[in-house]
This record gives C-alpha cells, structure tokens and sequence, in this order.
C-alpha cells in the first residue's frame, strides 16, 4: 500500500474517493453527535431562507460568503446535519485532489506521487469538527487557489494579472473566515524574499485584495445597513475566543502526531534532500505559512478543534517530504499504518469518549429542555447563550449572538434603540421567547405594548405569545 500511493496516475487519484469513504462513512453511519457550531450554521441558514438579511436583519459575526453558503445549503436540502457532512466529504476529496494536482504539476518535490492527497484525506479526519462544514474549510478552498499562484510567481517570472489573481483569491478565503487575514503578510513577505514584488505589483495587490470588500461595501451601502455590517463583521476576529466549545489540553495530544510528522520532514529535507532552489523556496514559503495557521487559531471568536482545519494541507504537504526522502522500507511501512489506523481511532476517541466531559460544551445536549414547554417548529427568541435551544424551532428577531445583542439590551433610555426593537419584533414576532438574561421586563416597561402580547410563565423566564394583534 505504502508504494501504491508512491506513484500518481488516473486510477490512484480515482482510489481517493473510496479512502475517504472508508474513513468517513463509519462515522456517518454510527452517527456522529450534533454539535453546537453545526446547529449555529443550519439556523442561521434558515433565517437567510426565511429572507432575512446578514447583519442587518441577523445579527452575527459569522462571514458573508460562509453565510451565504449555509443559506444555500438549508434552501435545498432543509435544515440537514447530514447535509453538511455530505458536502463536507465531497469538498474535502476535491481540494485533496486539486491540492495533490498543484505539488506533482509544480514539481514541488522529486517525485510524483499520490501521498499529498493521501495524507490530505487522511488528516481531514483528525477531529470530529473535520467532518462538518465549518467555515474555515470553506475558506480554505480559495486559501488552496491563492497558494497555487503564489507558487507560481515564485517558480516562474511573476506576472501582473498572477498579483492580481493572489490577492483576489486571499481577499475572498476571508469573507469566508476572517482569521484568513493573516495569510497576506506571509504572501506580502514571499513575493518580496522569493520574487521581485515591485510597487506597481504591490499596488495591484492592494487591488485585488479590495475588490471583493468594494462589492460587500456597495451592497450593503445599497440597502441601507452599511453601520452595522462594519459593525459586526470585525467582531468576528478576537484575540481571546470568546466562546470555548473545547480546551486546547484535550486537543493538544491528538495533535502530537502531526506535529511529529512535520519535524520529521523537516529532519529530511535538512539532511537528505537533494533539492532545486524553488523546492527549497516553496518549503520556506510552506513554513511561513503554518507559523500563520497558528495565528488564525488564535484570532476566532470561537475556539474548537474545527479551527485547526487549516493546518491539513500543511500537515500534508510536510507528510509527503518524509514518505519521499526516506529510504528505510520497513520504517515507513510502520509509520504508514501507524498514520492510517491511528487518525481515525483518535478521531473516534474525540467523538464517542462519553465518560469524558472535554466535549460537553460542543455537542448539543439530547435532555429535554429545563423549561419544559414544546419548542417544535416555535418562532424562538433565546437572550443568551443556548443556541442548543434552536434544534427544533426557528430563530426570531435579528437577535441571535448575545455578546452583540447585550449593548442593544443595556441602552433602552435611547428612544433609537426602543424604535428598533419594536420595529424588529413587530417584523418577526417570537412565538417563546426565553430570557436567561433578566432583560424583558425592562424591555416591557419601555414598551408597553409588547408586554400586552405575552404571557409570563410562574416558574421560569419563559414568554409565550398570547395577543398577535
């Protein structure tokens, strides 16, 4: 198996297909938890299929393209966990496909062979969170696309429209995933060290990177919500996560293998390699690259393991250099299998450990609900932080991310903020709303003529809509 993949033809690149499946379809049909992040993206899909508008009519941080690729995917196949995980798998066997086309066709290393897909698929495995479609993967698509051109101003003569065609790619991966932002230094420092990045290029680059934000700028100027898109959509980059769906000690030792494997090429390339100047180049440029990874990390919102996808083409493109320039057979047989039976056993160890709490921030909670009241198919207001909440109910209102709904709550004296939140309930009235904040009844002062529509329940700060006139 280990010389199978040392070559690269049609029906190799075809047997992909067929690992994926091995290593994806056990987890699809044991059935992999519903996780909170997942729950997050189908809902505010739904609300973009109910009509609503991104940050004018939905407040949240999430990324317009990625946004726009949830509402897609919710108009077509409903409100489908396995929805995401389907295209999860067929988007993951495209980019390793493409990403092993780019290394044989750029003669990254000495050999073609099939090992950058391989290892593409196989660390796409890593976490649970990988086999979902969380925005990072989707950004990672064009992150992919920015590469390939990078390495082609490197390896040959840059060019203007390749300048142009760099920073339009990298400008799009982070309207999908902001932290994406990181990666334009590093492609910034490449042209300068690895080309000849003059100020014309250096100007183009500018362009390219702008057009993209130029349209997102217009649109929303267009439809009057201009304030709050440039109001929410930085507040997705945070250096602190605000959210923690896991710590960085349960993941960190599943991630001692990869990290093992990139040293260990590392070890290879310094003493065995007998490279060109543009493979050792490209190398470098792959280096400044996971140092960025590491920072993308660091600047979401929201930390989980899911984050980390961006390191799997790193990870693979380093993998490949070790099973390259090895020689010892029996070594890399051994440490072949190892990859290919313990990826997935740690994978199946993350998602199916119940004795474990180090998932029980991500995953949503299968108990009913405290409240005990029927949620299904219920236009649902939730102020504060239980999106676990929306698994069968629909979101009401714009207010969603309660770290950017608190200051709307906490100003009601400005009759700005009282007119809007009229304005917002009265154009999608919640049918339960559930204030775990001990904000309404100030609202309901204020605004008198919403307390008469609802309803209070005794025992918890649970609102039913009564009077919709």
């Amino acid at each position: 198996m280990v010389n199978f993949f040392k070559y690269t033809d049609p029906l190799r690149i075809s047997f992909l297909f067929i690992v994926i499946l091995l290593f994806r379809i056990p987890f699809l049909y044991l059935g992999i938890p519903l996780m909170l992040p997942e729950l997050e993206w189908l809902t505010l899909g739904e609300k973009l299929a109910d009509g609503a508008m991104l940050y004018r009519d939905l407040w949240v941080s999430l990324e317009p393209l990625s946004a726009f690729t949830y509402f897609v995917l919710v108009a077509i196949a409903g409100k489908s966990v396995l929805a995401l995980r389907i295209c999860s798998l067929i988007l993951v066997y495209l980019q390793a496909i493409y990403f092993n086309h780019v290394c044989n066709r750029l003669s990254l290393y000495n050999e073609k062979s099939t090992y950058p897909g391989l290892f593409y698929i196989v660390f796409s495995t890593l976490f649970v969170d990988f086999l979902s479609l969380p925005p990072v993967l989707l950004a990672l698509s064009f992150l992919l696309l920015a590469f390939h051109v990078c390495i082609l101003q490197i390896k040959f003569k840059p060019s203007n429209v390749g300048i142009l065609y760099l920073s339009f790619f990298i400008s799009i991966a982070t309207l999908f995933y902001m932290p994406m932002l990181v990666f334009i230094p590093v492609f910034i420092f490449s042209m300068l060290i690895f080309t000849t990045l003059n100020f014309r290029r250096f100007v183009l680059m500018l362009i390219g990177f702008s057009i993209p934000y130029l349209f997102l700028i217009l649109y929303y100027f267009v439809f009057g919500s201009l304030d709050r898109m440039l109001e929410i959509l930085p507040s997705g980059v945070d250096l602190f996560s605000s959210i923690l769906y896991v710590s960085i000690s349960n993941i960190f030792p599943i991630l001692i293998l990869p990290v093992l494997l990139i040293l260990a090429a590392l070890v290879e390339v310094s003493g065995r390699s007998n490279y060109i100047n543009f493979q050792y180049s490209t190398f470098k440029f792959m280096l400044l690259g996971t140092l960025a990874a590491i920072s993308t990390v660091l600047l979401k919102d929201t930390f989980s393991a899911y984050n980390f996808y961006v390191f799997v083409p790193f990870i693979a493109y380093f993998s490949t250099h070790f099973f390259l320039l090895n020689k010892k057979s029996l070594f890399l047989k051994i440490s072949f299998w190892t990859i290919l039976v313990v990826v997935p056993v740690l994978s199946a160890y993350y998602a199916y450990y119940s004795s474990s709490k180090h998932l029980q921030a991500l995953l949503v909670q299968k108990e009913e609900n405290p409240y005990q009241i029927d949620l299904i198919n219920k236009k649902l207001l939730v102020l504060g932080n239980d999106p676990g909440l929306y698994r069968n109910a629909r979101l009401a209102t714009p207010y969603y991310e309660w770290a950017l709904v608190e200051p709307h709550f906490s100003s009601l004296n400005s009759m700005e903020t009282l007119s809007v939140l009229y304005s917002d309930f009265e154009r999608d009235m919640p049918e339960v709303i559930i204030d775990q904040k001990g904000v309404m009844q100030k609202v309901f002062y204020r605004i008198p003529m919403l307390e008469k529509k609802y309803r209070k329940l005794d025992e918890h700060p649970v609102y039913i809509l009564e009077n919709q006139e």
